[in-house]
């Protein structure tokens, strides 16, 4: 394997069996059940260690993160679902977990199902191995685990994304944000700014594969009949960034600021553009990339970014771009700096800290 960068030192090893996400100051993963654990794991790591460990259900494997106020939560399912007696789940419930500290936050409540889509929306998925049925979701409130929404089998109302106590519904056409704890409403689609020759007729809807945290992607179409996406603070409705072209996921972003970054396909010229995105004040910088150029993760500081000439880095603050050769770069990356990055085996990781005055990072 490339050796760490330079400005990294190798603490320790560590084995997850799934890919790790960054939430307050830890990294959460999982490990599922072997001949020794009988129970799915979610755990809790940060730069000193293991901060908490979860058992569920092995059949509940996702998990989503979300904030209440300042707290940053994760929240995991778990069912009586028993594989060895081939037992159906007839109870599913949601725990709210503190991600700093593994304490619990809310619940157990009931849900129908698994999350569906973004945020804190369940529902039950169908029971034929093929099936087309859309199943009702319930939304729920980040603050306290009430349900805060609720589709019904007749479809008038779809639930199409939540994220850190915002809810986004659609009700015969319209697009309405909603203040999930409340229930106030925050905006909708008649309200907002829209797109370059966008008319005020046109349907909108969520391009939920991008959309991060206070950052939704809307789907519109032009005057033209074309695809134009736009980015809007999903609280406030205020829209940030307007791309005339596809935009392509994953989406990056910064855990601290919030700010994100995504990749577009410009259809002007056939390039590929790195767009930054402050929640609050919009587009940062754009800057063109090579065409196999894809975001991986993000520092505070720096976007990191792998391509088949080399990975670079782009600074947050300016867009710079800097050459990183073929060193390895994070596949996560706290506020603090600490970084998970990948080895040999895939479901093997180092641990390493930002390299302090003087000392030297150590290639494993």
């Amino acid at each position: 394997m490339p050796a760490l960068p330079s400005d990294y030192l190798a603490t320790g090893i560590v084995q997850f069996d799934s890919q790790p996400a960054v939430s307050d100051n830890v990294f959460v993963s999982t490990l599922f059940p072997n001949s020794e654990v009988e129970d799915l794991n979610f755990i809790g790591l940060s730069e000193a260690g293991i901060r908490w460990q979860i058992e569920t259900n092995p059949s509940c494997v996702g998990f989503v993160l979300t904030r209440d106020g300042d707290r940053e939560l994760i929240v995991i399912l778990d069912s009586d679902t028993t594989a060895e007696a081939g037992k159906l789940a007839t109870r599913t419930v949601a725990t709210a977990f503190e991600s700093e500290s593994g304490a619990i936050a809310w619940g157990p409540v009931n849900v129908p199902g698994p999350a569906r889509g973004s945020g804190l929306i369940f529902a039950d998925t169908p029971k034929g191995i093929v099936s087309d049925d859309v199943l009702p979701a319930v939304m729920l409130s980040a603050h306290d685990g009430t349900v805060s929404a609720a589709e019904d089998a007749t479809g008038a109302s779809t639930i199409e994304y939540e994220s850190n106590g915002t809810g986004l519904i659609e009700t015969a056409g319209l697009l309405t944000a909603v203040d999930t704890t409340t229930g106030e409403i925050r905006w909708d689609a008649n309200t907002l700014s829209r797109p370059t020759d966008v008319e005020s007729s046109s349907a909108v809807s969520v391009a939920d594969d991008v959309s991060q945290e206070d950052i939704v992607f809307l789907d519109w179409v032009d005057s033209a009949g074309d695809s134009v996406v736009s980015a809007h603070n999903v609280k406030t409705g205020a829209m940030l960034a307007e791309f005339s072209g596809h935009v392509t996921g994953p989406s990056i972003i910064d855990e601290s600021s919030e700010n994100l970054a995504v990749s577009s396909f410009r259809p002007t010229d056939g390039a590929t553009i790195l767009t930054a995105i402050d929640p609050d004040s919009g587009t940062l910088w754009e800057q063109v990339l090579e065409s196999d150029m894809t975001p991986v993760s993000a520092s505070d500081k720096v976007i990191y970014l792998r391509g088949g000439m080399g990975n670079v880095t782009i600074t947050w603050s300016d867009g710079h771009m800097q050459q990183r050769g073929q060193g390895r770069i994070p596949m996560a990356v706290l506020p603090n700096g600490t970084g998970l990055f990948p080895t040999g085996d895939p479901y093997e990781y180092v641990l390493a800290s930002p390299q302090f005055k003087g000392l030297k990072a150590e290639n494993r």
